[in-house]
């Protein structure tokens, strides 16, 4: 099942994941079979890192300075977190990336079940994404 076939939701990377888990789709592994199986999985999260960029711009300039030392992979989180709390943001930060797909995953499964995005404003999702 590839879900941005049925949608079209390519840029609201987690929103697959969403409806994976609420229509059950697991492998036999135990893992969601959502947005990590999609063809369009890279420019999906390329998409998705460009609309934070909009809503969230300094946030997304702290991961490009990291990303331009060469903190990627496993490093990244905690010199990430680091930062934040360096500027005052607190402990345990996460990206917003992260924080974002929490939300799509959110809105995956609503859809899924019948329902509609959660409202968040002037950053609700926009659904349908197109016919489907």
């Amino acid at each position: 099942m590839i879900v941005e076939e049925e949608f079209g939701c390519e840029g609201w990377f987690g929103f697959g994941n969403g409806v994976a888990l609420h229509r059950g789709a697991i492998s036999s592994r135990g893992e969601v079979l959502g947005c990590h199986i999609c063809p369009k999985a890279q420019t999906c999260w390329q998409k998705h890192r460009e609309r934070l960029r909009q809503i969230v711009p300094g946030l997304m300039e702290i991961e490009d300075e990291l990303e331009a030392k060469g903190i990627t992979g496993a490093a990244f989180l905690p010199a990430y977190a680091a930062r934040i709390e360096e500027l005052g943001g607190g402990k345990n930060a996460v990206p917003p990336e992260v924080s974002a797909m929490g939300g799509n995953m959110e809105d995956g499964v609503s859809v899924a079940a019948g329902g509609m995005p959660k409202d968040r404003g002037d950053w609700t999702m926009r659904y349908p994404f197109r016919s489907h």
